[in-house]
């Protein structure tokens, strides 16, 4: 059971390396402090994960919440989504949604 549980924590470092989301959304212009339209950020992370997985794009999820002393909401976290065989996936069917809590009008949230 030791050796299972290394190999996961091995994955999850490896991932964590890989789908380096700070890294990710600086790639895209897409840096901290700044205010993005939620759409805008779900295809930077998208395309990067779309090209990891040679395909066009793949959805990641985005969440946000409101936080007191900003205007706007925050993202909370971002989902990448993996199927039973650990193959990158879109995020659609997650039980919030692509965009659980954040607005898909033009407005904006803080990251």
């Amino acid at each position: 059971m030791y050796s299972h549980n290394i190999s996961h924590i091995d994955v999850g470092l490896k991932w964590q390396e890989e789908y380096h989301m700070q890294k990710i959304l600086a790639d895209a212009g897409i840096t901290p402090g700044g205010q993005y339209k939620p759409k805008n950020i779900i295809d930077a992370v998208g395309k990067y994960l779309g090209a990891k997985a040679n395909t066009d794009i793949i959805h990641p999820a985005i969440t946000c919440r409101k936080e007191k002393g900003y205007q706007n909401q925050l993202i909370f976290e971002l989902i990448i989504c993996f199927d039973k065989e650990l193959n990158l996936t879109h995020c659609d069917d997650v039980a919030a949604g692509l965009y659980a809590h954040c607005p898909q009008d033009d407005s904006y949230i803080v990251y």
